[in-house]
């Protein structure tokens, strides 16, 4: 695969992928650190002979360029007007998209050989997302066991006509102000409750 001197490859003005600076500078520390990218694609400019137009790797020309390279790696493709536009509408949105599971593990591991903070300086997320997509690759906690039946409160349901509602209402009022804490109050008397 050829090596183009950067200082012959121009971006092609319609090139609508941008990028924040945050992530250019990861771009810029991945390949000082490993020095490996994806090739740059580009044409042979159609109105410099000699010059070419980037379809794609316009940001990995910048970052080669911060870093002081002089050439990129390139794959040199010979189209024409129509299928150039259709590259540049292609080739930086097509894409798909990363399952969150199979990333976090991806994270895990590098995550096992090296500290966050310093991972977050190498990909798009940050720390706080790194450990999002780590914690969605564990799995759940077991369900606690269900609590023993007898153990359970249980309803009570009875039936009152209105007079004895009102006496039943008028004998609680005596234990307590409030109907539950008297119910509750005379449960715990036990058998030493008079029954009239």
């Amino acid at each position: 695969m050829p090596t183009i001197a950067l200082d012959l490859l121009d971006d092609h003005p319609d090139n609508a992928n941008r990028m924040g600076e945050d992530v250019l500078a990861k771009l810029v520390a991945h390949i000082r650190d490993n020095g490996k990218y994806p090739p740059l694609i580009i044409r042979p400019h159609p109105q410099h002979a000699g010059r070419y137009q980037i379809l794609d790797g316009h940001h990995r020309a910048k970052a080669l360029h911060q870093l002081g390279r002089t050439e990129a790696c390139c794959e040199i493709w010979d189209v024409d007007e129509a299928q150039t536009d259709l590259l540049l509408l292609t080739l930086n949105r097509l894409c798909g998209e990363d399952d969150p599971y199979r990333r976090g593990a991806l994270l895990k591991r590098a995550a096992d050989l090296c500290d966050l903070s310093e991972l977050a300086a190498k990909l798009p997320e940050d720390v706080q997302k790194i450990r999002k997509l780590i914690e969605a690759t564990q799995a759940p906690p077991s369900p606690s066991p269900p609590p023993d039946l007898a153990s359970m409160p249980q309803a009570v349901t009875f039936f009152l006509t209105a007079p004895q509602r009102d006496r039943l209402f008028d004998r609680l009022k005596a234990v307590a102000r409030d109907r539950s804490e008297a119910l509750v109050a005379l449960l715990e008397l036990g058998s030493t409750v008079r029954h009239p």
